[in-house]
């Protein structure tokens, strides 16, 4: 989407950069966005709930291994991506110059966040439909209607994550230019 504006006028006071610096204004400000859409907050709340959800009968992942791999290797990104997002704020906040690096830590955010939606459905199975006809025909107790509810809405909720503050494609280009000269 782009929008021109034609003979407008700014107060010199108002105009933020300088002159013809738009651009390079509004890069810094989705450098910014992008550094607090990293999702880290999100994917411990999420990573937490699936722990929790482990716990809870009638789940049982017993020699499960491949499952049981992917939650590791899941719950590894997700230190990877705590560990890069404290590393960029701390330069930051000593006044260090932020390139393309809040690309890189919107666009591994919000596939985690999407890595531990997979996860989810996984465990929860066919409890994820409502009244199916396996709970009904084997008298079932589904797992608990409120995290049906939060993991069946937010898996398409989370779906939009690698749209809203650029797109996964915008970010790997600007990944490609600014980090790899491409």
């Amino acid at each position: 989407n782009q929008v021109f504006f034609e003979n407008a006028m700014v107060p010199k006071e108002n105009c933020l950069g300088g002159e013809n610096q738009g651009w390079a204004v509004a890069k810094s400000l989705l450098g910014d966005e992008r550094l607090l859409v990293s999702r880290v907050g999100e994917n411990q709340r999420i990573c937490r709930r699936l722990l929790e959800l482990l716990a809870e009968p009638p789940i049982t992942l017993a020699g499960d291994g491949a499952w049981t791999k992917r939650l590791a290797e899941t719950r590894i990104r997700l230190e990877a991506l705590e560990a890069s997002a404290l590393r960029l704020l701390t330069k930051f906040d000593q006044g260090g110059a932020i390139g393309a690096e809040p690309s890189m830590l919107k666009l591994q955010g919000s596939q985690l966040v999407q890595a531990f939606d997979t996860l989810l459905m996984g465990l929860i199975g066919e409890y994820a439909l409502p009244e199916n006809r396996f709970q009904r025909e084997a008298g079932a107790t589904p797992i608990c209607h409120e995290s049906i509810d939060m993991i069946a809405s937010g898996r398409y909720h989370h779906r939009g994550f690698t749209l809203a503050g650029g797109t996964s494609e915008i970010q790997h280009d600007i990944i490609a230019k600014s980090v790899l000269g491409l």
